[in-house]
């Protein structure tokens, strides 16, 4: 997967194993139209502008412009900066950290940032608020930009609106 100078530099230095977690933010192929699918308008968007390619397969070639790549950037970094917290705090695993705060709300303010307000959905499959003090970063396996309860689910949040 190849990611393109113009989304890492317009956020700053970043290694490319972040700016890699882009393509996890770009939504599937079937919703996306033919110029998004080519490279030819952002896949966020549509700007058929500036673009830089955010990696892709056998033809599918997404892309990101220069105000929506910046701004994903900006959620991953945050999420991994979380992220980063939960897997090295003990109290996170199991109740809300209030040192973890800080964390969450960056990250809740650069999800936001990218446009999207609906609730998250839980790797258990529940709807949850950017505000619940119950959410944290998905840290178990392969980091993917999805989420988790603090603790165990807790079942009362499902359906959240």
């Amino acid at each position: 997967m190849i990611v393109a100078g113009l989304l890492l530099t317009a956020a700053g230095e970043m290694d490319s194993q972040v700016a890699r977690l882009l393509i996890y933010e770009v939504p599937p192929s079937q919703v996306l139209t033919r110029l998004q699918n080519h490279g030819q308008a952002c896949v966020w968007c549509g700007e058929r502008g500036r673009l830089e390619p955010l990696g892709g397969t056998l033809g599918w070639e997404p892309a990101g412009c220069s105000r929506c790549g910046p701004l994903r950037l900006w959620y991953v970094r945050a999420y991994l900066k979380w992220a980063r917290h939960a897997v090295q705090c003990t109290a996170c695993a199991g109740a809300h950290c209030t040192a973890g705060e800080p964390f969450a709300f960056q990250h809740r303010v650069a999800y936001e940032g990218t446009g999207r307000r609906r609730p998250v959905i839980c790797a258990c499959g529940c709807a949850v608020g950017l505000e619940s003090p119950l959410l944290r970063p998905y840290t178990a396996g392969i980091v993917t930009l999805r989420y988790s309860h603090t603790g165990a689910c807790r079942a009362p949040e499902r359906g959240w609106r």
